[in-house]
């Protein structure tokens, strides 16, 4: 048999001419890889921190389409600089300090599981008195990690010393606009659903966090949240809830779960037609509080009046005074704060009141159960009769858009078929609820796996969601319904919890279906931890004989109103 040592020998000459031409091609482009081996690697490096975190390349998960719009505007905001500069090596030189926040990123991303966004460089900044303290605890990781950034980063800047990029500026510029195209577009979407132009710029601002540049949109949202999160602590500086409480001679652990969109008629405990809560309806020492009212159907206006003396009849009290967090850190507790949100103005005063505690961690963009692990070191660390904790978690819970809520493996409802869009609306929410459920199944378990300590949790969702419910087919929350003000609840205590409160406990189960408001929760909160002083209500505790009935009021637009009065009620 005849072997042809050039295969191109056996082609016709005008195909085997094409052929030669994309051979030499391919050899050009393999030779190019090679010589600008050191820039890919750059921007490789540059763009790290979006491929490991938002697109969650290290957990095989789903592509995040924000995640794949902080890639783009990565991508072609670098190309466009390095085009226009033609030079990549001084223009690395000038770019060091973001070569070092990116390394600072991927540290943050490889310790903590977040990203150096406005969420982790508030928390930085609420916590600069504790720099020494981190740099010594983590320093036997930060050492090489730091030698191995200036390393390859001065050796990819010296290998790159003459290196010029072949093209036009004029596609460096292209590069540039087209990034500012698709900040513009996301913008104008904004505007069209109703936002101001200053809006839609900080929502733009808020979802940037591409690589290395989207630092600086970061950096200006948190140094505005922390301007006012800190002129909201010296505001109320001085205010004081003088709170105590008996001593205890067990280790004590109290948990507030802030759910988020969380409608009490979609849980099977409460009737739903669909199973949706399969672990809390089997566990044991769970209350449903089957008929509890929100007092707003934002965020911003809800939690504040949850965590807070402030009521929908004087919210401007939320703004005066301290949070339930401060009233424990009085009583002689450690508090701790676990944010699956994202601090920005969305959350309002909400970021102002996590920086009361005295550990504050946020895990934006992630499902809820990256708040387990953090939460169960707290739990390891409370072992002596003297030990004390509050730990408030707030999740993301059933916020739109619903399938990015639940992890692959929670999809149920939404995998089956669906005959209009208010079903496939349902099924996804649905699947949310299911994921709550195990969730807060699994903080249960965590705390009754420690006979040893004496603990209870309560879980109160911010608002409700409309789910194109009626003839009006709202969708979200805002609308001040009787659906997106309706929120689930629910108490779980410990046996060490029940033996010890009794009456508490009692008091409780036998207020399951009472019709109750959130204006409840925070002197619940207070008595749930045995908190007493002159500031406290003990008329607005569901623990309480002394509980009374009040109008549900709520808050919509600066006016209030009665939430038994809406239609359907």
């Amino acid at each position: 048999m005849a072997e042809f040592t050039e295969p191109l020998d056996i082609l016709p000459p005008a195909r085997a001419s094409r052929a030669a031409r994309g051979l030499r091609l391919a050899r050009h482009a393999a030779a190019r890889v090679v010589a600008w081996r050191w820039l890919l690697l750059v921007n490789l490096f540059f763009v790290s921190p979006v491929l490991l975190y938002n697109l969650e390349l290290r957990s095989g998960g789903r592509l995040d389409p924000v995640g794949l719009w902080n890639l783009a505007t990565s991508v072609l905001v670098l190309a466009g600089l390095q085009l226009l500069a033609r030079r990549p090596s001084p223009l690395l030189v000038a770019m060091f300090p973001l070569g070092f926040v990116v390394a600072a990123d991927l540290f943050v991303v490889a310790e903590f599981d977040s990203r150096l966004t406005a969420t982790y460089l508030t928390v930085i900044a609420h916590n600069l008195h504790d720099t020494g303290d981190f740099v010594q605890a983590f320093l036997p990781r930060l050492a090489p990690a730091l030698a191995l950034f200036l390393g390859f980063y001065g050796l990819a800047a010296w290998r790159l010393r003459g290196v010029e990029l072949p093209g036009r500026r004029a596609w460096g510029l292209a590069a540039l606009g087209l990034a500012a195209l698709l900040h513009g577009g996301i913008a104008a979407r904004h505007v069209h659903f109703g936002f101001s132009v200053d809006g839609a710029v900080y929502h733009v601002m808020v979802r940037d966090t591409s690589s290395p540049f989207g630092v600086l949109p970061q950096a200006v949202i948190a140094y505005q949240s922390h301007r006012r999160a800190a002129a909201a602590l010296t505001a109320a500086e001085a205010f004081r809830f003088d709170a105590t409480r008996a001593r205890v001679d067990a280790p004590e652990v109290y948990v507030l779960v802030l759910g988020e969109t969380c409608r009490p008629d979609h849980w099977g405990l409460n009737g739903y037609r669909r199973d949706t809560s399969p672990r809390l309806a089997r566990t044991r020492g769970l209350v449903s509080f089957s008929d509890m009212a929100s007092q707003a159907a934002f965020t911003s206006e809800s939690v504040p009046l949850i965590l807070t003396r402030g009521t929908a009849a004087d919210p401007a009290r939320a703004e005066r005074e301290r949070s339930i967090v401060s009233a424990f850190g009085e009583a002689g507790f450690r508090t701790a704060w676990l944010s699956g949100q994202e601090v920005s103005d969305f959350g309002g005063r909400n970021n102002h009141i996590a920086a009361e505690a005295d550990t504050c961690r946020f895990f934006e963009r992630r499902h809820d159960e990256v708040l387990l692990p953090p939460f169960e070191r707290l739990l390891r660390e409370v072992r002596a009769p003297e030990d004390k904790l509050l730990v408030v978690l707030h999740t993301m819970g059933s916020h739109f858009h619903y399938e990015n809520r639940v992890p692959p493996a929670f999809r149920h409802y939404s995998l089956l078929p669906a005959g209009s869009g208010r079903e496939r609306l349902v099924n996804a929410y649905d699947d949310t609820i299911r994921y709550t459920d195990h969730v807060l199944a699994e903080l249960i378990a965590r705390l009754e796996a420690r006979r040893d300590v004496v603990s209870a949790l309560f879980f109160v969702a911010d608002h409700g969601e409309n789910l194109m419910d009626d003839e009006r087919r709202l969708m979200g929350h805002g609308a001040a319904s009787r659906y997106d003000l309706a929120v689930a609840a629910f108490f779980w205590a410990s046996p060490g919890f029940a033996a010890l409160r009794p009456d508490a406990v009692a008091l409780a189960r036998a207020r399951a279906s009472a019709p109750l408001s959130s204006a409840n929760v925070f002197d619940s909160l207070a008595d749930m931890g045995g908190l007493v002083g002159p500031a406290f209500d003990r008329s607005r505790s569901v623990f309480s004989p002394a509980l009374r009935p009040r109008p549900r009021l709520y808050v919509h637009q600066g006016r209030t109103y009665d939430f038994d009065r809406l239609p359907g009620r």
